[in-house]
């Protein structure tokens, strides 16, 4: 990431004007392996409570800090008790 920062600032990239974060390829599905991570009792939250925070850490790291922000969060896909999807 460091990397990549240098490269924005350099212009070496030009000026990024979209980020979205991605999980990295190869993550299992949280109803699989990780399914405490569907019980809000043990863990707290969905996708937005449990992994949001590291991927907005990176972008303000990369980009700085946002001027305006919004997030949807839905249950589209598993019956849960928590959101299986979060913009």
């Amino acid at each position: 990431m460091t990397r990549a920062k240098e490269l924005m600032e350099s212009g070496a990239i030009g000026r990024p004007v979209l980020r979205k974060p991605y999980p990295t390829i190869g993550s299992t599905p949280p109803m699989v392996t990780r399914a405490w991570l569907v019980d809000p009792a043990i863990a707290g939250g969905g996708p937005l409570y449990d992994i949001a925070s590291h991927r907005i850490d990176l972008m303000n790291y990369l980009f700085g800090h946002p001027m305006r922000a919004s997030g949807h969060l839905s249950t589209l896909i598993h019956l849960i008790q928590v959101e299986d999807n979060a913009q």
